[in-house]
């Protein structure tokens, strides 16, 4: 079984390429997310609970709980995916965040090498429509990329030698050449902005206390920009910057998320610290089978305060988990690329339901990144 497992982390590229990254994956990440739950179950019963790490997905686990009350409020079969999404995250994190000696390298690596050559092939060939899939292409391929660097501290190499550098620099300007024809303003922007936190964390020293406290003036810097973003066209500055988003991207700055956010919110009422039910989606003709556009709203709508903060805990345990290798040089990275998959998500549904492949790239770097980090400072490497 532990042979099986070295090539599960490929399979993420791989479906992936199979799937071509539409809008709908056509059910292939349920896979994957089935898989994580067979696997977290069969090495707990193989090799017993693994109380740290248990301990720090607990969180999240309760939050599973609440959503399956939440359930119960709103039966249906969005409901009952969200839910299956919740645990198979857990699932997910737990297999590589547990002591194991799977080679979590060697086949993911291989996988995003053919599926560069895979895009390459496709727009040599003038499959432009390809590349017309927006959002989730974008976001898949910009974390894709940062899992690719993270595991290039896997072997303790990281990313010296001048092939790699070259390599990666390569793939760097190939990623943002495909997502900036995908005009995908936030994957674009999310992709600088983790670079940029990153140089950041490089010139400037932080103590770890510091940036545990960080972590919640970022969200409260989060919930700022949220409720910018909703009053934008109250702004002078707006139809200035709303016309230099239309000549580049061909987009509005603010598309109708504002409205979607200031509309749905006054549907809770009573029901803010429970929410509507797992499940819900927004009552805009629009967006009735799409999402909020925004994991921290839409979970709020779901389930409440109860379940919004169970999420920001949980990702407060990330944060402080790597805030406390913050003198490495991964824990920039992976800082960085926290943040950039918290901004993400203030756009986006991803981590918890909707786009939830995208969510799988993103936890997937998060989760194994961390093992990496605790595999060092106790002399172990997983191989």
């Amino acid at each position: 079984m532990n042979k099986i497992f070295r090539f599960y982390p490929a399979l993420i590229i791989w479906i992936m390429m199979i799937a071509k990254v539409t809008t709908e994956i056509a059910g292939l990440e349920y896979v994957i997310l089935l898989l994580s739950i067979f696997f977290s179950v069969y090495f707990m019963i193989l090799q017993g609970i693994e109380l740290e790490v248990f301990k720090m997905l607990f969180p999240l686990l309760l939050l599973f709980v609440v959503q399956c009350v939440g359930l119960l409020r709103n039966p249906g079969m969005q409901a009952l995916r969200t839910v299956i999404a919740v645990i198979g995250i857990w699932g997910l994190s737990y297999c590589l965040l547990r002591k194991g000696k799977e080679n979590l390298s060697i086949w993911f690596k291989l996988s995003f090498v053919l599926l560069i050559v895979f895009f390459c092939y496709q727009y040599i060939r003038g499959g432009e429509d390809f590349f017309d899939l927006k959002n989730s292409l974008a976001a898949c391929l910009t974390f894709l990329y940062f899992d690719y660097l993270i595991l290039g501290f896997l072997d303790g190499s990281e990313m010296k030698s001048n092939r790699s550098i070259l390599f990666s620099g390569i793939c760097c300007i190939a990623l943002l050449f495909f997502v900036f024809i995908t005009n995908s303003r936030t994957a674009l922007f999310t992709f600088i902005f983790i670079l940029l936190v990153y140089g950041f964390l490089c010139f400037v020293r932080f103590k770890t206390k510091t940036m545990n406290m960080l972590y919640w003036v970022f969200v409260i810097a989060l919930v700022l920009i949220i409720s910018i973003y909703i009053n934008i066209h109250n702004f002078s500055w707006y139809n200035e910057v709303n016309q230099y988003s239309m000549e580049v991207f061909g987009k509005n700055l603010d598309s109708s998320r504002p409205y979607l956010w200031s509309s749905e919110l006054s549907r809770l009422k009573n029901d803010f610290f429970v929410g509507l039910g797992t499940g819900v989606l927004p009552q805009l003709e629009r967006y009735a089978v799409s999402s909020f556009h925004n994991t921290y709203i839409q979970l709020l709508m779901q389930n409440g305060l109860i379940g919004l903060i169970c999420l920001l805990v949980y990702l407060n345990v990330l944060w402080k988990t790597i805030a406390s290798y913050i003198d490495a040089k991964l824990g920039k990275l992976l800082l960085a690329v926290l943040v950039g998959i918290l901004i993400y998500n203030c756009f986006e549904v991803t981590l918890l339901s909707n786009k939830i492949f995208v969510g799988i790239v993103q936890w997937y770097g998060l989760v194994v990144g961390i093992r990496i980090l605790k595999n060092r400072e106790t002399n172990r490497k997983v191989y």
